[in-house]
């Protein structure tokens, strides 16, 4: 199996150079996995990764992490020092990657000079592995969502705020290795430095409105509304493309919706009995969704459909969910 290692060490004070706090070494870990598991992600969608924790050397305190890609049994291997490296070497690269925010704290538009500097530096990275691995299949736009990641930064912050609140932490350093322990990199960063790789994320607060389109599956139309009071939530399904509102999934296709109708004509159409609902109606319409974004999370989500363009006359496909019974039965009645 090719796969790379990744050690991360972390330097300790004279004091407790025997020891280290469980949260330190827990909560470092873990970030540093989850960063290299959402960066492999975006990177190759399409692959399965392995991640593992050999033993710590004798003596010393380090993170040694073997990062493989999955291969079906049978299968060739193919790319493989390719892809893993290139995962990687990426994830180094973002984690010791430092800004200068602390001299324009109040200025949010040099903060975008300084992710669009981020981003270049990641490709300089990705342009210098090529030299040596041959790197395809791996364009700008996905250097451009890692650097944007708002998961990815806080993942990174939370690293280096326990490093920096943990007393005898002297310093972190990483080391990049291939299988046969031939060094790639080394980084180190002293102790006074983690705030510097401490990175602001904007807080965008305030109401959001999208103006979009899509199909609902009716499950439950309302016939009659209070004469006081709210008004009540139709019950539906969404079917359509991912709505997204930057990196944040504000609806997928195939989930629960439920949302207020708006569309006058359409009502009165049902108050006039020219409309009668049974199972399995859609209708294709135009929505609006608002919700309040606070710290990049949505918050009170809210469906408007506004007008009705067309119903009844989309097809849905349901997909159907094959239990592991019927499969059974099926490979069998195929073996006749």
């Amino acid at each position: 199996m090719e796969f790379v290692i990744l050690e991360s060490r972390f330097g300790l004070s004279v004091e407790e150079s025997n020891s280290i706090l469980a949260n330190t070494r827990n909560r470092c870990s873990q970030d540093l996995v989850e960063i290299i598991q959402k960066i492999a992600h975006i990177l190759y969608p399409e692959e399965e990764f392995e991640i593992y924790f050999l033993p710590s050397e004798p003596g010393s305190f380090r993170d040694i992490i073997k990062f493989a890609k999955k291969h079906p049994k049978g299968s060739a291997i193919v790319g493989s020092v390719t892809i893993i490296t290139a995962v990687i070497s990426t994830s180094v690269a973002y984690l010791v990657y430092n800004d200068s925010h602390e001299s324009h704290k109040h200025d949010k538009k040099m903060w975008i000079i300084e992710d669009v500097k981020k981003c270049m530096e990641l490709a300089q990275q990705k342009a210098e592995l090529s030299e040596d691995f041959n790197v395809n299949g791996f364009p700008q736009e996905k250097i451009d969502e890692v650097c944007q990641n708002l998961s990815l930064q806080r993942k990174k912050n939370d690293r280096y705020r326990v490093l920096k609140n943990d007393a005898n932490i002297t310093e972190e350093e990483t080391i990049l290795k291939t299988s046969s322990g031939e060094i790639l990199s080394t980084n180190n960063v002293a102790r006074e430095n983690f705030e510097d790789y401490i990175e602001p994320i904007v807080k965008e607060e305030g109401l959001i409105n999208l103006e979009v389109e899509g199909i609902i599956e009716l499950l439950g139309p309302v016939l009659k509304q209070r004469k006081e009071g709210g008004g009540i939530r139709w019950k539906g399904i969404y079917h359509g493309d991912d709505i997204r509102y930057k990196e944040l999934q504000v609806f997928a296709d195939g989930e629960s919706i439920n949302f207020y109708m708006q569309d006058t004509d359409f009502k009165n159409k049902i108050a006039d009995q020219d409309i009668v609902f049974t199972s399995g109606d859609n209708m294709a319409v135009k929505m609006k969704i608002t919700f309040m974004l606070s710290d990049s999370a949505l918050k009170r989500k809210t469906v408007y459909v506004e007008k009705i363009i067309r119903f009844n006359k989309d097809v849905i496909e349901h997909k159907v969910k094959t239990t592991k019974k019927s499969a059974i039965l099926n490979n069998q009645s195929s073996l006749f």
